[in-house]
């Protein structure tokens, strides 16, 4: 399913991710380096994704209605800073396991 269609330049390629990318998102999400400099996460270790969470600050209305629209549901909320203000935004998660 694309729910985007796909963009490319001389210098950047943007695409709906397909399950033919499983082993580059891997590779990448796997890597130590990678993780500490882009997602200040722990390296993931296999492939078996429960959920997937998004977090939308609250006023933005039209991402809000993607992720609802994509199957996410609200799941929470929580503040989080930006130029030393405080901006409440709503968790939103996808539980892969109804997909299945």
């Amino acid at each position: 399913m694309m729910l985007f269609n796909n963009i490319e330049t001389d210098r950047l390629v943007l695409k709906n991710i397909a399950i033919d990318d499983r082993n580059f998102i891997f590779s990448q999400f796997s890597d130590d380096v990678v993780n500490r400099y882009l997602f200040d996460a722990e390296p993931v270790t296999d492939m078996h994704i429960i959920e997937i969470s998004a977090c939308i600050y609250i006023d933005n209305q039209r991402s809000t209605r993607l992720v609802e629209n994509l199957g996410f549901v609200l799941s929470g909320s929580m503040y989080q800073s930006f130029r030393n203000k405080e901006y409440l935004h709503n968790i939103y998660s996808l539980y892969l396991t109804r997909l299945v």
